[in-house]
């Protein structure tokens, strides 16, 4: 029957099974087997030597307790790893951000022609030296193409931006994002004359972003690596433009130092410290002795004294007249001016006129015996009459005490 069938047909598929699950145990068990005999070859030949050497030293590490030493060298070890994970980090999320900032900076003064890249940005790498180091210089040529350049071929100027640039931005902080590179050690900085051969708008450009990076290392609360900056230079007007900020800075606030370096017979001699700027200009020094006369005219005044008389003093004064009012706002001339309808002013011009050109003639009495005190009264009505008074201000500025101004005890 059909049930007789399916129940010889199951009891040859349970035969069936049984003889293939046999053989499947006599296999694992065959295959434990191999892999017991293994191990027992390999610990107790192949790697006895090895296997008892980590044993004793396994033995002497877990009788041992770590001394102060040791857990101050691992910690020292573990310190200088994070270090260096920290600066291989900075690095890597650095370079794009300096490369933005100089590439701006090239853009800005006019350089449009090339600029900064990567490695990974460049498919034109025809030479082994463009394939290290992070940034590559590219120019940009009319199928939009960017193709190495050789930096032989660039100007002495361009060279030097290039290289001052990429210095700075180590150092430097924008205020844009652009930061110094995290964890370096506290620098000192040294620049020397980092102007050569550049036009008046990198000149400046420069001496900005040297003025506000010694601004960011001067302040109370300087985060910067950079802590202290030396810089030296042959060029007056460059040094004057990045001490802008301590020009005028009393001595006892003063955070600028200043040396001169001259040369004699004998070799090289450095004068200073100075707590002021010993670089000045003619304009200056002609307010200077303004400055020195009227101190010595107020002092002895508060004394009931008379002052001394100063034959030079008119001739001081014209050439200041003439360098502000007449060569920067063109106002005519000394002879003009002294028409002016204010008294006071009208006199001085013309005693400046005279004793500027006739002083050695016989006149020298009359103004040798001039009242000072008048003089510098009617100097300052210059200021407060010319322009309905527009100038005052240039007076009260330039009349202010300076650092470097010559005592009343010196003069």
């Amino acid at each position: 029957t059909i049930r007789e069938q399916l129940t010889l047909i199951t009891s040859q598929i349970n035969h069936h099974n049984n003889a293939i699950n046999a053989g499947k145990s006599k296999r694992t068990e065959a295959i434990r087997n191999a892999r017991t005999a293994l191990y027992k070859y390999l610990t107790g030949v192949e790697f006895c030597d090895i296997l008892d050497t980590y044993l004793q030293t396994l033995a002497t590490i877990n009788l041992k307790t770590p001394t102060e030493a040791d857990i101050s060298s691992i910690k020292q070890k573990i310190t200088h790893i994070h270090t260096e994970i920290d600066n291989k980090l900075s690095k890597m999320t650095q370079v794009g951000e300096k490369m933005t900032f100089i590439n701006q900076i090239l853009t800005y003064i006019g350089f449009n022609s090339f600029s900064l890249t990567t490695p990974e940005q460049t498919s034109k790498l025809s030479s082994p030296e463009f394939q290290s180091g992070q940034y590559i210089l590219v120019r940009h040529s009319n199928d939009g193409t960017n193709n190495p350049i050789d930096t032989s071929t660039l100007s002495e100027g361009e060279r030097t931006l290039l290289t001052f640039l990429y210095f700075i931005t180590k150092y430097y902080k924008d205020g844009k994002g652009s930061s110094p590179t995290a964890n370096l050690l506290s620098t000192l900085l040294v620049i020397d004359d980092p102007i050569a051969s550049t036009d008046a708008e990198t000149f400046f450009l420069i001496t900005n972003i040297i003025r506000r990076l010694l601004d960011q290392v001067s302040s109370s609360n300087n985060n910067n690596s950079v802590k202290q900056v030396i810089i030296t230079s042959h060029n007056t007007r460059f040094l004057k433009e990045v001490a802008f900020s301590f020009l005028n800075e009393r001595e006892s606030d003063s955070k600028a130092c200043y040396y001169s370096i001259q040369k004699g017979q004998t070799g090289s001699s450095i004068l200073g410290p100075k707590a002021s700027s010993l670089i000045t200009n003619e304009y200056n020094e002609l307010w200077a002795e303004v400055r020195r006369c009227n101190k010595i005219v107020v002092q002895a005044h508060k004394n009931h004294i008379t002052p001394q008389a100063f034959p030079l003093l008119g001739n001081t004064m014209r050439r200041i007249i003439e360098s502000y009012f007449l060569d920067i706002g063109g106002l005519g001339t000394i002879t003009s001016l002294s028409k002016s309808t204010d008294r006071s002013t009208a006199t001085l011009l013309a005693f400046c006129n005279s004793s500027s050109h006739s002083s050695i003639g016989s006149d020298i009495y009359d103004i040798l015996h001039m009242d000072s005190f008048k003089l510098l009264t009617a100097f300052k009505r210059v200021f407060e009459t010319l322009d309905g008074g527009q100038h005052i201000g240039h007076y009260r500025m330039m009349m202010r005490d300076r650092p470097g101004d010559t005592s009343q005890q010196n003069s």
